[in-house]
């Protein structure tokens, strides 16, 4: 640890009555805490993605097959064996697929991609 960074550490646990392993052990418990607080599934992220897209989706694509992978917008499809073989072509490994627009209906995977179904 650096020096000067150690020295302001051991003065702030002196004035707070603690030793400066309590002090160390609080802040990584702490930073571990904020960081499982960040970490973000490739499900969230997909679906955040779409999310930020369903009003242009919704005014520019309905009825067509949204594509979502790795958190980003992949592109539409006009049938869902488009939309797979969109996955396929880019190797994804989960893919969400939603069919803009549509009345919400039962979903699943499937084992090839594990591709979550679900409509907007």
């Amino acid at each position: 640890m650096d020096r000067e960074l150690y020295r302001r550490l051991k003065a702030r646990a002196s004035l707070m009555g603690c030793r400066v392993t309590d002090a160390v052990q609080e802040a990584v418990k702490r930073w571990l805490e904020q960081g499982d607080k960040l970490v973000e599934t490739e499900v969230d992220a997909d679906n955040a993605a779409y999310e930020r897209m369903k009003p242009v989706l919704l005014a520019e694509h309905r009825g067509k097959y949204a594509v979502f992978f790795s958190g980003r917008f992949a592109g539409v499809a006009d049938s869902l064996k488009d939309a797979c073989s969109m996955v396929r072509a880019a190797g994804a490994l989960k893919a969400l697929v939603v069919r803009v627009g549509e009345e919400e209906k039962a979903g699943g995977e499937w084992m090839w991609s594990s591709l979550e179904l679900s409509t907007a």
